[in-house]
């Protein structure tokens, strides 16, 4: 039996990792692409397959054992777009890899997935279901700047590089709107939970 897949997915500060979060207190298994990512970098054949991909050393502990240059890396990225694009390539073939075989362990269950990336990737496809959470842009600012120590202009900078969520027709997704308080938002994921339930079991 076939399961049936959801990503959620949004702008930086939108608020997607509260939803998901929400998401599991009503007893949904979600995974977060972030995660995968994390522990996907920590093998050694990933480690040295990005380092050469940019063009970066990758440093080592004293016991041998390779990670990553993260500050050399970044540096490289966000002044050369042409090797952003080759890691992300990699990575979020990695990252896909890793989702399939999740869903090839489980059978006949809903599972739904944090994606940031997912338009930008343009995986949208692969997936079931796409919920979008969408907030108002100078909350998604603040809320950034609080928990990252970014500056604004720091912020707006990442927000212009990412997917225009603002200008994202919501009849082609379902979407969240993060516009009040934790208890207005837990309602609305309580209420789309029960809405993808039925479509689910409909593809069953």
């Amino acid at each position: 039996m076939r399961n049936y897949t959801v990503a959620i997915t949004g702008g930086i500060g939108s608020g997607k990792s509260t939803v998901s979060r929400l998401f599991e207190s009503f007893g949904c298994q979600v995974f977060s692409a972030d995660e995968i990512y994390a522990q996907l970098i920590k093998e050694p054949l990933v480690v040295l397959k990005i380092s050469a991909l940019l063009g970066v050393e990758p440093k080592k502990c004293d016991s041998g054992e390779v990670f990553l240059d993260k500050k050399a890396i970044s540096n490289v990225v966000f002044s050369d777009k042409a090797k952003l694009e080759k890691l992300n390539q990699y990575t979020h073939a990695l990252v896909y890899d890793k989702i399939e075989q999740i869903c090839s362990e489980a059978c006949g269950q809903i599972l739904f997935f944090e994606i940031p990336l997912l338009f930008e990737s343009k995986m949208q496809d692969k997936f079931d279901d796409v919920i979008v959470v969408i907030r108002n842009k100078e909350e998604r600012i603040n809320s950034v700047i609080e928990r990252s120590g970014l500056t604004r202009e720091e912020v707006i900078a990442r927000m212009d590089n990412q997917f225009d969520y603002d200008n994202l027709l919501p009849t082609l997704h379902k979407v969240i709107y993060n516009d009040s308080d934790i208890e207005a938002l837990t309602v609305k994921v309580g209420k789309l939970i029960e809405t993808i339930k039925e479509q689910a079991s409909a593809n069953f």
